[in-house]
C-alpha cells in the first residue's frame, strides 16, 4: 500500500488534529477559551459567521502550505524512484512526446501537463525530466513542485494564512469582550512575545530561526535532488543532444522557407503589450494584457533524420487574425486538438530562428 492510498485520509487527520492545537496555542497566548469563542460566533449572525468562515479559509490555505513541505520529502523519494528523461519533442493532449535517443524515437508518456514544443529551432531538443509521484500513480508530472519558485510561493501562502488568521482570531476574541475592538499595540505585542517564549520555552526569534531552516534543508533537498536528475540526464544524452542541435542549426537559417505541417493544437494564456491605439475597447495603449491564444504544433519532416517539432503562435492582432482562421480551419471545432486535414504549409524561419507561416499561403498541398 503507498502513501498516496491514503495521502488525503492523512490530510483530513492532520488538519483537524492541527486545527485544535492551533486554537489551544492562541488560547494561551490570549489565556481565553478559543472553543467558546467560537461557539459565541456560531450564535452572533452574519457577522460571526462571516469571520468563522475567512478564518477557515486562511486556515486551509496555512495548512496546505504546511502539508505540502511536510509532503516534499516523500516526493523526493518517488522523485528518485520513479523518473523518466528524454529530449523536447512535442504536446499531444495529455501526453509528453519526449524523444529518447537510446531508442532513437519520441516515447508518450500520460501527463496532466505536458510540456509544449519549442518555440524556436535554437530551444529544440532541451533535456526533459519527468517523474511519477508514486508507483501506483497513471501519470507523469514535471518538477515545477519541487521548483524553487514554488517552494516560495508555499511559504508565502502559509506565513499569509498564519498571519491572517491570527488577526481574525484577535477580532473574534475582541469582539466578544464588547463592540469596540481594541487594536493592538506594541505592549500588547510584548506580552504576547513573552507568553509565546512561556508557553513554548523558547524566544520567538530562536523559534523562527529553527523552522526557517529546517525550511530552508528541506528547500535545498528539493532542489538539490531536481538538478541532480537532470544533470544525469544531460549527461546521458550530452551526445546525441549536440549531434541532433547541430545537425538542426545546420539545415535551417534566418529566412529560410520550409515546408511542415500542423498537428496539434492547445490554448495557452500569453501576456502582450497593447500596442493599438485608437481603440476604445482595449483601453490605453503600452499596458500588458492577457490572451488566451492557440498555440499550433508543427512537424518537420525533413530537416533531420528524425521529425523536428516547433510552436507557431499567434500574437494577438488584426494582421494575425488571417493567419489564425486559416491554421484552425484545419481543425474540426474550436477544441479539437488533432486536426481534421494536415496539408504541408510554407513557413519562414524568423531571425530569431522560431518560424511563421509564410504569406503566399496558397502554395499549400495535402501532400
Amino acid at each position: 500500500m503507498s502513501y498516496y492510498s491514503f495521502r488525503w485520509w492523512f490530510f483530513l487527520i492532520f488538519f483537524v488534529v492541527c486545527g485544535y492545537y492551533v486554537l489551544r496555542f492562541f488560547g494561551k497566548l490570549w489565556d481565553v477559551d478559543m472553543y467558546s469563542i467560537i461557539a459565541e460566533r456560531f450564535r452572533a449572525g452574519a457577522l460571526g459567521w462571516l469571520l468563522l468562515f475567512t478564518a477557515a479559509l486562511f486556515y486551509s490555505v496555512f495548512i496546505f502550505g504546511v502539508f505540502y513541505f511536510l509532503e516534499t520529502p516523500v516526493q523526493i523519494f518517488h522523485m528518485k524512484s520513479h523518473h523518466a528523461g528524454g529530449l523536447l519533442g512535442y504536446r499531444d493532449g495529455w501526453n509528453a512526446h519526449v524523444y529518447d535517443p537510446s531508442s532513437n524515437a519520441y516515447v508518450a508518456y500520460e501527463h496532466l501537463n505536458p510540456p509544449l514544443a519549442a518555440d524556436k529551432f535554437t530551444e529544440a531538443f532541451e533535456t526533459v525530466l519527468l517523474y511519477k509521484r508514486g508507483p501506483s500513480s497513471k501519470y507523469y508530472q514535471d518538477t515545477s513542485l519541487l521548483s524553487l519558485s514554488f517552494f516560495l510561493q508555499a511559504l508565502v501562502a502559509a506565513a499569509v494564512g498564519l498571519v491572517v488568521l491570527y488577526f481574525i482570531l484577535y477580532i473574534m476574541v475582541e469582539s466578544g469582550k464588547g463592540p469596540k475592538i481594541k487594536p493592538l499595540s506594541l505592549t500588547a505585542l510584548s506580552h504576547q512575545v513573552a507568553q509565546f517564549h512561556k508557553i513554548t520555552g523558547m524566544p520567538l526569534v530562536k523559534a523562527l530561526l529553527i523552522a526557517l531552516s529546517v525550511y530552508l534543508a528541506v528547500l535545498g533537498a528539493g532542489v538539490v535532488s531536481v538538478k541532480m536528475l537532470i544533470s544525469h540526464y544531460k549527461e546521458l544524452y550530452s551526445t546525441p543532444r549536440q549531434v541532433l542541435k547541430s545537425t538542426l542549426l545546420k539545415s535551417v537559417s534566418p529566412d529560410d522557407t520550409i515546408r511542415g505541417r500542423v498537428i496539434k493544437r492547445h490554448y495557452v494564456e500569453k501576456a502582450y503589450i497593447d500596442t493599438r491605439r485608437g481603440r476604445v475597447d482595449v483601453g490605453p495603449s503600452g499596458k500588458w494584457r492577457h490572451y488566451k491564444v492557440p498555440v499550433f504544433t508543427v512537424e518537420f519532416r525533413n530537416l533531420i533524420h528524425i521529425p523536428v517539432y516547433l510552436n507557431v503562435t499567434t500574437r494577438p492582432s488584426e494582421n494575425a487574425r488571417e493567419v489564425e482562421d486559416l491554421l484552425n480551419s484545419f481543425f474540426p471545432n474550436q477544441w479539437d486538438v488533432t486536426p481534421e486535414k494536415t496539408p504541408k504549409l510554407d513557413f519562414t524561419v524568423n531571425p530569431d530562428y522560431s518560424i511563421s507561416l509564410k504569406g503566399n499561403k496558397k502554395r499549400s498541398d495535402e501532400d
